[in-house]
């Protein structure tokens, strides 16, 4: 999944933060509850051409209908920031 030039390809990092961000809201929905993404912006901060990277997603608010999340991508080689992504989901009953 790299792209012309060697990096991992950005849209990687932007399915890894949906995912974390989705796996911490599953924690905290009533039975029933579903969810799907509204939107979610990544931020770039450094690329990686190797290794192994973490996803880690929080729940910074959780409405009747919206959830507003974050995850931050890191390098599991020495912790640093790859990239940011921030989130908002509808909730559906």
């Amino acid at each position: 999944m790299k792209n012309g030039e060697g990096w991992l390809q950005g849209g990687i990092y932007t399915a890894l933060g949906d995912e974390a961000i989705a796996l911490a809201i599953y924690t905290l929905l009533e039975e029933g509850e579903t969810i799907a993404t509204v939107s979610c912006t990544t931020h770039f901060i450094r690329g990686v051409k190797q290794g192994t990277i973490f996803a880690d997603g929080t729940v910074i608010r959780k409405g009747r209908q919206m959830i507003y999340a974050e995850a931050t991508i890191t390098d599991a080689s020495d912790g640093s920031l790859l990239a940011r992504c921030t989130a908002s989901f509808i909730v559906r009953s």
